[in-house]
């Protein structure tokens, strides 16, 4: 990645977003847009969708919440997307999920609910139950019936989504679980570590994965191994152990490198952080790799949680 790289970041409301935090990229400059920015209050309050119309919770100028129609944000976010197409940016980060339409840009565009789709579809392989925590009701029902439930009811079964204006209530519900997903950017990562705690069951925010997948598409431009996944509330010291425990193939060291793997670092941080050349990281997770039997850290991941959660290894 170059030094000054412009990245877009996108919103279904009103830009700035600071409740939305996550760790800088370096030599990465964000700015930051709304699809709504721009209208008033009583434009806004006109957008509101009707009885059993998708809407989309997201926050305005000043804090406030509000629901809007998801057809109304697409159509905003269609304009502001062909804007910003022109200005130069290395990528267009739309950070929103729920918005389900595609939009055509010759920038590299991160599309907050396609990537959110694909992160759960590599996760997501055999007997696997997901949990959704959504801040809308009436989103049980649509995600159920479009691209998003389509995709999870790959699994063999599925933890349904929950109303989360109450986040302890709603973890709770999904204490059976293997993995749950906070289904929208404006849940918090105090959000997420409060919903692991109340669950017992590793979380992750739709702000990771979707981070995490912009991460990785930096990375591929400047020709570095990027994460494929973004980190849990589960560590990776915690799931090299569940792994490990299985055969105890691993060397101390092997385990270090296959840690931060799964925590989503490049073989380039890894090395900085263990003080180690790139070369003997790569070294180390080929041969972490091989001796686990994995063929990519999505399934690593995967198999992880499973012998976490349960402490027996998943069927094939």
């Amino acid at each position: 990645m170059t030094m000054g790289t412009r990245v877009a970041l996108i919103y279904a409301g009103q830009a700035p977003r600071p409740d939305i935090r996550f760790e800088p990229i370096e030599g990465c400059i964000t700015e930051e847009f709304g699809a709504l920015d721009g209208l008033t209050t009583s434009e806004i309050a006109a957008a509101q969708a009707a009885p059993g119309e998708l809407a989309l919770l997201t926050r305005i100028a000043g804090g406030q919440s509000v629901a809007v129609r998801a057809s109304y944000v697409a159509n905003r976010l269609q304009m502001l997307l062909a804007r910003l197409d022109q200005e130069g940016f290395s990528a267009l980060v739309l950070l929103s999920t729920g918005i389900f339409r595609s939009f055509a840009t010759r920038t590299p565009l991160i599309h907050g609910q396609k990537a959110v789709d694909a992160w759960i579809g590599a996760l997501v392989l055999g007997d696997c139950r997901i949990g959704l925590i959504h801040p809308l009701p009436q989103q049980d029902s649509h995600f159920a019936d479009m691209r998003f439930g389509t995709m999870v009811h790959s699994a063999k079964s599925i933890a349904k989504g929950r109303l989360s204006q109450n986040i302890a209530e709603a973890s709770q519900s999904m204490a059976d679980a293997d993995l749950i997903v906070m289904h929208s950017v404006g849940y918090t990562e105090e959000m997420a570590k409060e919903a692991a705690r109340v669950s017992g069951r590793p979380v992750v925010t739709a702000t990771r994965i979707i981070i995490g997948a912009l991460r990785a598409r930096l990375a591929e431009a400047s020709a570095d191994d990027g994460p494929f996944l973004p980190k849990t509330d589960l560590d990776g010291t915690s799931l090299v152990a569940a792994l490990n425990a299985v055969d105890h193939a691993l060397t101390p060291r092997e385990c270090d490198v296959m840690a931060l793997v799964l925590e989503g670092d490049s073989n380039k941080v890894i090395a900085r952080r263990l003080n180690i050349s790139h070369r003997t990281v790569d070294i180390h997770r080929a041969r972490g790799m091989s001796k686990l039997g994995a063929k990519s850290v999505a399934d690593l991941i995967r198999r992880a949680i499973m012998l976490s959660a349960h402490g027996l290894p998943p069927e094939d």
